[in-house]
């Protein structure tokens, strides 16, 4: 099972790309995207989700979002945040 909305949307990737693939769990992780990304994952009828299909894996990092919500750090390996962007 991924651990967050990230590897989520990576897994959904391989899943989508797999043809005998039956179930992705991690189905929360769609809620929790609304604390990372500029777009959360829409999840649709039925308990699905939709791939993302923008560049790379098909989302964007939100910078405020994660600032917020204290999942980014500077580098400093203090305990403060979870997450640093290069």
């Amino acid at each position: 099972m991924p651990y967050g909305p990230i590897s989520f949307v990576a897994c959904l990737h391989l899943a989508a790309a797999t043809p005998n693939h039956v179930i992705q769990e991690g189905g929360g992780n769609v809620a929790v995207s609304k604390n990372y990304l500029t777009q959360p994952l829409e999840l649709l009828e039925g308990g699905f989700v939709a791939v993302p299909d923008g560049p790379g894996l098909g989302f964007e990092l939100d910078e405020a979002k994660l600032i917020a919500n204290d999942l980014l750090h500077d580098g400093n390996p203090s305990g403060h945040g979870k997450y640093a962007l290069p």
